[in-house]
């Protein structure tokens, strides 16, 4: 019996149900459903850097865009990285995708995983994302759309990545 429950509660469904009947309201619920749409599963608690920075983002999902914002109430989209960076890991980044962009580690697209950082925009990067798996982000989008999940393949993200970066925590 032990051995099962420890299974379910490592399960992302598991995960998932707690942080929504914990009381953190419509915006929780809102994230669990999103994180349980796009398949994304991490451990009843967080174990990486990474999946402490997809979590805490997905909990976003639904706050408005604002320019110049750094959260939590509404942000933009170097505004959004900074704010949930530095609640994940405590480490501080600037509020400027191309200045995020520079200063961060670098990787190739081959190693990209959940928590990673996409820049887009050829040659300078003008809008930033957090990389949740399965070929989606989540990224504060414009005024119109606000924090939102969107997927990578195909359109307007794929042709306009700039590169991939590494939180170190």
């Amino acid at each position: 019996m032990q051995k099962h429950h420890h299974q379910r509660r490592n399960s992302s469904r598991y995960f998932f149900t707690q942080l929504k009947t914990r009381g953190r309201g419509k915006l929780a619920a809102l994230a669990v459903a999103t994180a349980m749409s796009i398949g994304f599963a991490v451990p009843a608690h967080a174990d990486t850097t990474g999946d402490r920075i997809v979590h805490l983002a997905l909990t976003q999902v639904g706050k408005p865009y604002v320019a110049g914002t750094q959260g939590p109430s509404a942000y933009d989209c170097s505004g959004f990285t900074q704010w949930v960076i530095r609640k994940a890991t405590g480490r501080t980044y600037v509020h400027s995708s191309r200045a995020q962009y520079r200063t961060m580690l670098r990787i190739p697209k081959s190693k990209i995983r959940p928590g990673d950082l996409i820049f887009f925009f050829r040659n300078k990067a003008h809008h930033v994302g957090i990389y949740v798996g399965n070929g989606r982000i989540v990224h504060a989008s414009n005024p119109r759309r606000g924090v939102v999940v969107d997927h990578l393949r195909g359109g307007w993200f794929q042709k306009h990545i700039t590169g991939y970066a590494r939180v170190i925590h």
